[in-house]
């Protein structure tokens, strides 16, 4: 079943339902993925509907901070409401579920690529979440298919990994060491930045962010849009 099918049966639950508030969220993302189709003469696919849902889900999450800022906890509550309804999905567990997902015989754990960021949380350094539950920390960190069967892969060590890059080597090293190094420097950074795009400008620099981290820091987040 295509993501659209599977939105247009949400609209029909929600109706069935009398929900007024899922129904309301639920046509305001068909409109709005309508629109695009009409503005750009095409018929969206599966990853352009995630796209749109994406966007959907930030938006309101930034209105949310904003409301709460603000005083307006009604107006962040209506936020919060649409977000729950955008991000429904059939599974439940999100990001920590487990499926078997591509061979048989094989179960991955979703999302798990991205659990290390909870680590570099200000909030979950303060729960001890590493004292918490155990981590295991594989040798190598991520891998990337190419082409002839081959494979690039990234080993925890910085210099394993460089090692084999060959000409690349040098250029690899430079760009990775001073973040590794000043790993520390560089999420205060990321926060810092985070605080500021929601309306706190005020904040001390980070500290420990030498001005290599910075630049390089400050590329990311244009592109990340963090």
């Amino acid at each position: 079943m295509s993501l659209r099918d599977r939105i247009n049966d949400d609209m029909k639950a929600a109706m069935r339902a009398k929900d007024s508030d899922r129904l309301g969220t639920i046509r305001m993302l068909l409109a709005a993925a309508k629109q695009r189709e009409v503005d750009e003469r095409i018929t969206l696919d599966d990853t352009q509907l995630v796209a749109i849902v994406d966007k959907l889900i930030k938006q309101r999450k930034d209105s949310i901070t904003a409301f709460t800022q603000g005083g307006r906890q009604d107006l962040a509550d209506k936020e919060a409401a649409e977000v729950r309804v955008l991000e429904a999905a059939d599974t439940i567990g999100g990001g920590l579920r487990t499926t078997a997902s591509t061979l048989p015989g094989f179960v991955h754990d979703v999302c798990a690529a991205v659990l290390p960021s909870s680590l570099t949380s200000p909030f979950f350094q303060a729960f001890g979440l590493a004292e918490r539950v155990e981590w295991i920390h594989p040798d190598i960190s991520y891998a990337h298919p190419l082409d002839g069967g081959r494979a690039g892969v990234a080993w925890r060590d910085i210099e394993r990994t460089a090692a084999r890059l060959g000409v690349d080597e040098r250029a690899w090293l430079a760009l990775l060491r001073p973040l590794s190094t000043h790993i520390d420097g560089v999420v205060d950074f990321l926060y810092y930045i985070k605080k500021w795009k929601v309306g706190m400008p005020n904040l001390a620099p980070p500290k420990d962010s030498p001005q290599e981290v910075v630049q390089e820091m400050l590329v990311a987040a244009h592109f990340l849009d963090c």
